[in-house]
């Protein structure tokens, strides 16, 4: 990891070497990791990372298809609701009008980037047997705009 702000102590941002092929392989087990976001900087000394950007960079490095990111809330509120959908507009628009706020900010940052980066599924929640079950669907699918114009065209 590299400091983020040394005046914020052991706080760092993640820098990913090029060994990865082992969590490749390990995904391809289907083999769910769980990793704790701290890292080493050059000298050895452990770093806090920020959750949201571990996985945005981890996800990032293997060319992850989907990532799943596990909240203590149900999903992205706006107005107060739960989205079950929320794309890049809304959430340029909620950030600026401070409907998205707190450390929802910099999860859904993470995720324009990996929108950004081609990942095709984003879903955030606090429950993965909500994923699937559409009948009580909670939790927030994270979309393209692009996409998302797309399917209304079809």
């Amino acid at each position: 990891a590299e400091y983020l702000n040394t005046d914020l102590g052991y706080v760092g941002v993640p820098k990913v070497n090029s060994q990865t092929q082992w969590l490749k392989d390990l995904l391809m087990t289907k083999t769910i990791p769980v990793f704790a976001s701290i890292c080493r900087d050059s000298e050895g000394h452990l770093m806090n990372v920020n959750a949201d950007l571990f996985t945005m960079v981890l996800a990032e490095t293997i060319q992850a298809d989907s990532v799943i990111f596990l909240s203590d809330v149900d999903g992205v509120k706006i107005y107060g609701r739960t989205q079950s959908q929320i794309s890049e507009t809304d959430i340029h628009r909620g950030i600026i009008n401070g409907e998205i706020k707190d450390g929802m900010v910099p999860k859904l940052q993470s995720c324009l980037n990996l929108i950004n980066q081609g990942v095709n599924k984003i879903w955030i929640g606090n429950d993965l047997h909500q994923i699937n079950n559409s009948s009580k669907s909670k939790g927030t699918w994270v979309v393209s705009s692009r996409k998302r114009k797309l399917g209304a065209r079809v």
